[in-house]
């Protein structure tokens, strides 16, 4: 599996910046490359985007969610991938850790989406934050 870390600081408590990442179905307002996130079931939601003309889905279930101090998620249909953001306090806010580990087990899918996937990820991670920034 392929993994991205990216760490952020937030000038806000954990337990802000824990109720709006834990807005899951609002992460598509936050990102200009989710083109949505609804949720289909208990706790599981669908992603779509769109990388490199190429559109993409999958179900991911949240697996572990302690306010306020991580939320992770994982696939259950789709792209083979787990996440999390994970909140630590520090003297200035929040310090948040994200990390996804992700597998394309289509070689053809793989090959093409590969230079894409680290930077639409770091991005979409970015724009996140930016976001939740931004409402703090």
């Amino acid at each position: 599996m392929s993994v991205i870390k990216e760490t952020y600081e937030l000038n806000a408590s954990p337990e802000a910046v824990f109720d709006l990442i834990n807005e899951v179905e609002k992460t598509s307002d936050y990102s200009d490359f989710l083109q949505g996130v609804r949720k289909i079931g208990p706790d599981i939601y669908r992603y779509t985007v769109n990388i490199a003309g190429i559109p993409l889905s999958w179900d991911a279930r949240v697996c572990e969610r302690r306010r306020p101090e991580c939320i992770a998620w994982v696939s259950v249909r789709g792209i083979t991938l787990a996440g999390s953001f994970t909140l630590k306090p520090v003297p200035a806010g929040t310090m948040v850790f994200f990390n996804m580990e992700y597998n394309i087990t289509n070689r053809f899918l793989a090959m093409v989406l590969r230079p894409f996937i680290p930077p639409l990820v770091r991005a979409v991670a970015s724009e996140i934050i930016a976001h939740i920034r931004q409402r703090l």
